[in-house]
C-alpha cells in the first residue's frame, strides 16, 4: 500500500480512503466502526492477493490525467480528455476492466454512425489504446491485444503545397507581423507550435542556425531538439525583424503579444489564405518547404532530419516529387526487343 488506509466518519457511515498501485480507493463501509474495520482488512487482503485489482474507472482516469499533465503535452492531454468524453457518452464505464478491444470496436461503429470524421475517430482510438496500455504497465488490467481494434483506413491524397507564385501572393496580402510566419514556414519547415514558441535566443545569427529546443511551458514533438540552417532570404528577414531582445518571441500578434496555437491557425486562414484566394493551412507551409527540397533533388533522409520526423516513413509522402528517382529506375528496365 502506498498510503496507510484509514477510516473516517461522514454522517453515520464509516468510510475508508487509501491508495493502491497508484489508484485511490474511497468507499463507504458500514455504520458500525468495528464492522467497517473488518471489511477494510478483508478488502486489503483481497487486493494483495489479486494480480489485477478491480479499479474504479473514474479513479483511474483522474490518476491517468494527472500523470499526463506531467508526462505529456497540453494538447495531447486535451485529446485524451476528448477521447474519454466520447467513450463515456457512448457507454457507462464502472471499472477500468470494462474497457476491452470489443468495446473500442463498438465505440468506433458508434462514432461512424454519428458521422464523425475518420481521422478524428482514429485519434480517439489511439488515445484510448494508449491509456489502456498504460493501465497494463501499472498492472491495473490484464494485457490484451489492442491491435485487434483496427483504425479506419483513410485514403492518402497528394500532399498540398504552394508554388513560388502562390507564396508571393500570400506575402502580398499578409499583414507585416504575419509575413515572418510565412518565411519561417517555407524556408525552415517549422511546425505551427515551433513557430509560435520560437524565441530570438533560439537563433544563432553567427552560425546561421535555428535551434528547436524545449521551453519552460513547451516541448518539441517527441521531445527532440534539432538545428536548421538559415537560408539567405530568411536570414535577411530575421535580421531586419530582430529588436535586440533575445528573450522575446520571434512572431507576435498585432497587439505585440505571443500567438496562441489556435489563434495562429485561424488567423492564417482568415487573414491570409482567404484573402489570397487560395486553400491550405499553416501546415501547408511546412509541406511546401519539404516539397521544394525534394523537387530539387534533396534525398528523403535529409528532408526527414530537417523536418524533425521520428521515422522516414512520415517523409515518404513526398517521394513522388523527386525528379530523378523514378526516371532513373525506369531507365534500368531492359528492352523487350532491342530491334524495335
Amino acid at each position: 500500500m502506498n498510503k496507510t488506509p484509514y477510516l473516517y466518519l461522514r454522517g453515520r457511515v464509516w468510510y475508508c480512503d487509501f491508495t493502491y498501485r497508484g489508484i485511490r480507493y474511497r468507499k463507504g463501509l458500514d455504520t458500525n466502526k468495528s464492522i467497517a474495520l473488518d471489511k477494510l482488512k478483508k478488502w486489503k487482503k483481497d487486493l494483495k492477493n489479486q494480480k489485477y485489482t478491480p479499479t474504479e474507472f473514474n479513479s483511474f482516469v483522474r490518476r491517468y490525467l494527472e500523470w499526463g499533465e506531467v508526462n505529456k503535452k497540453k494538447q495531447t492531454v486535451y485529446r485524451d480528455t476528448l477521447a474519454l468524453k466520447y467513450l463515456t457518452d457512448f457507454k457507462k464505464i464502472k471499472n477500468i476492466t470494462d474497457i476491452t478491444p470489443f468495446v473500442l470496436d463498438e465505440l468506433k461503429a458508434y462514432l461512424i454512425r454519428n458521422g464523425k470524421n475518420a481521422q478524428n475517430i482514429n485519434r480517439v482510438l489511439t488515445a484510448l489504446k494508449a491509456m489502456m496500455r498504460r493501465a497494463e504497465e501499472w498492472e491495473v488490467v490484464e494485457p490484451k491485444k489492442w491491435t485487434v481494434c483496427k483504425q479506419i483506413k483513410v485514403p492518402k491524397g497528394r500532399v498540398q503545397f504552394y508554388s513560388r507564385e502562390e507564396v508571393k501572393e500570400l506575402l502580398k496580402v499578409a499583414p507585416d507581423n504575419w509575413k515572418l510566419i510565412i518565411w519561417l514556414g517555407v524556408c525552415s519547415g517549422l511546425r505551427r507550435g515551433e513557430i509560435v514558441n520560437l524565441q530570438w535566443n533560439d537563433i544563432d545569427f553567427g552560425r546561421r542556425i535555428i535551434t528547436i529546443q524545449p521551453k519552460k511551458n513547451w516541448c518539441p514533438k517527441d521531445f527532440e531538439c534539432r538545428d536548421i540552417p538559415i537560408v539567405k532570404e530568411l536570414f535577411e528577414v530575421l535580421k531586419k525583424a530582430f529588436k535586440n531582445d533575445r528573450n522575446d518571441y520571434v512572431v507576435k500578434t498585432e497587439y505585440n503579444k505571443p500567438f496562441t496555437l489556435d489563434g495562429c491557425s485561424r488567423g492564417f486562414i482568415d487573414n491570409i489564405v482567404k484573402k489570397a484566394k487560395l486553400k491550405g493551412s499553416m501546415h501547408t507551409l511546412r509541406h511546401t518547404f519539404a516539397s521544394w527540397l525534394v523537387q530539387n533533388g534533396v534525398d528523403l533522409y535529409t528532408v526527414s532530419k530537417l523536418l524533425g520526423h521520428s521515422s522516414i516513413k512520415s517523409t515518404e509522402i513526398y517521394a513522388h516529387l523527386s525528379p530523378n528517382t523514378f526516371l532513373s529506375a525506369m531507365q534500368k528496365l531492359p528492352e523487350v526487343n532491342n530491334k524495335l
